[in-house]
Parts: structure tokens; sequence; C-alpha cells
């Protein structure tokens, strides 16, 4: 009960911190996230939510040159669970940026409250378990990526993925990895596949370092085939989850400049080069 009540009086320290970091872009109208973020993601889901909110999917974006695919923009999560909030939140108003910024402020509260749930469950002492947590969510990287939402909404939940997959090995139980999957598939939704990819290339090898220390200790292969029946759960779980995304995220790949070859370094140097006289 006490642990419990840390982690609350914790999260109430951290969601006044995150308040005070993004005061002056929160309530000052003159101050904002620059660059993308009001260029590219403010328009982008500006539209979705509306979209939802007339409870019609953003299939088609006809505002952008001779029309866009919408949902099929991973960057844009339209079926992002937080950014599904907004709709709730702007009911009755069309999404104001104060209110997109503000769930891009609340992400990086989420990302030091995951941190330190994770770095809790390796029994580190509550302060030292804070000033990690600290660290991620106002790191270097992390604070430099405020005006790519989707970078930021994806980083904020490998912490808590990672609580669960660790769990699944301390305690053996299933549903840790059910819920390490579905935490996934939530990354995957906020859209930024870049780190998805690199949190399941991660997870992959700690599953692959318990398998080998967990053969060369008891010598089971019905242990390694357990782990690696794991990992494909975990996989299938998120996949599962994220399937709605993905589907005409491919598509869209598929019918984009992305499908074709990248043009050698020389030949991208060569391509517009003014010609010597």
């Amino acid at each position: 009960m006490k642990r419990r009540s840390c982690v609350y009086l914790v999260a109430l320290f951290l969601l006044i911190l995150t308040t005070l970091f993004f005061l002056g872009v929160l309530v000052d109208k003159k101050s904002g996230v620059p660059w993308d973020a009001i260029d590219y993601f403010y328009p982008m889901t500006f539209y979705a939510v509306e979209c939802l909110k007339g409870f019609t999917l953003p299939l088609w974006n006809p505002h952008i040159f001779s029309g866009f695919p919408s949902v099929a923009d991973p960057q844009i999560g339209t079926f992002y669970p937080p950014n599904l909030l907004l709709c709730l939140f702007s009911a009755g108003a069309p999404l104001s940026y104060k209110l997109f910024e503000a769930q891009l402020a609340f992400h990086y509260f989420l990302a030091g409250l995951f941190m330190y749930v994770f770095l809790n469950s390796f029994k580190f002492s509550p302060f030292a378990s804070l000033v990690g947590a600290i660290a991620f969510m106002f790191s270097g990287f992390y604070a430099s990526q405020a005006p790519f939402q989707s970078v930021v909404m994806a980083v904020a939940w490998i912490p808590l993925v990672f609580y669960y997959v660790r769990n699944s090995f301390l305690l053996n139980n299933p549903m840790d990895v059910i819920k390490a999957g579905a935490f996934l598939g939530v990354q995957i939704l906020a859209g930024h596949p870049q780190t998805s990819v690199y949190t399941l290339v991660a997870i992959a090898f700690y599953f692959l370092w318990e398998a080998a220390t967990g053969y060369c200790t008891f010598k089971s292969p019905r242990l390694v085939a357990g782990y690696f029946l794991k990992f494909t759960l975990l996989v299938g779980v998120s996949v599962g989850i994220a399937a709605v995304q993905i589907l005409p995220t491919q598509q869209l790949k598929d019918l984009s400049i992305r499908s074709e070859r990248i043009p050698d370094v020389f030949e991208s140097v060569d391509l517009e080069s003014i010609k010597p006289v």
C-alpha cells in the first residue's frame, strides 16, 4: 500500500513538473511548439479529429493537392486512443492548437511516469527511480522532439512495454506478455514506425538473452521453446491491435514514392546539380 501511495505522489509531482515545463506553451498565445507540430501534425490531426467527431473516418482529405488518404498516414494516429480522446475534449468546438499542445505535453508526463514504474520494478529507491524518470522525460533527445508529435507519443510507451516484458520473465505470467503486446500495439498506433521497430528489435534481443542464459543454466530446450512462444504471442497481440493502421499504411506505401529504390548517393548529388560550362 505504501509503495502504491508513493507512485501516486510521484505521478502528482511529475504532472506538476510537466505543467511548469510547458507553462509558457500552454498559457501564452504568443508561444507554441514550432515547426512540424504546427505546420503538419496539427492540421492533419485537426482534420482527422473533426471527421471523427462527425462519426466518419478521414479516409480522404480533399484539402491537400488532389487529395490524400489521411487514414493511411501513420503519423496522424487516427486510431491512437489518446488522439481519440481529443474528440471528447474538443466537443462542441474546433480542435484548438492549445489543446493539441496539451496532449503533446501530457505524453511527457506519461513518459516520466512509465519510466518511474519501470525503474521502480528493479527495487531502486523511489528517489533514484524519480531521478531516472525526470532524466528520461526531459532528456535532450526527448525535449528536442517536441515538434514531432508521433515521435513523442511513441517513445513515451517504451518503458511500460519493457516493464511488462521483464515481468513476463520474473513472474512467468502470460498476461504480462499480452499486456506488453497490447502496449506495443498502442505504440504502433502512435504513428512513428521507426520507434516501434527499434522497440521490437530491443525486445527480440532481450528474449534471445533470456533464452541463451536460461538454456546455459537449465539445459532445457522446452524453456527456449517457451520463450519463443512468448515472443510470438507478444508480436501477434501487437500486430492484431495495430492492424487497423498497418494495413492501410502498407497500401499507401506501395503507392507512394517510398516504394521506389532509393537513388545512389552519387545519383542524388547529381540529380539537379548545375553542369559546368
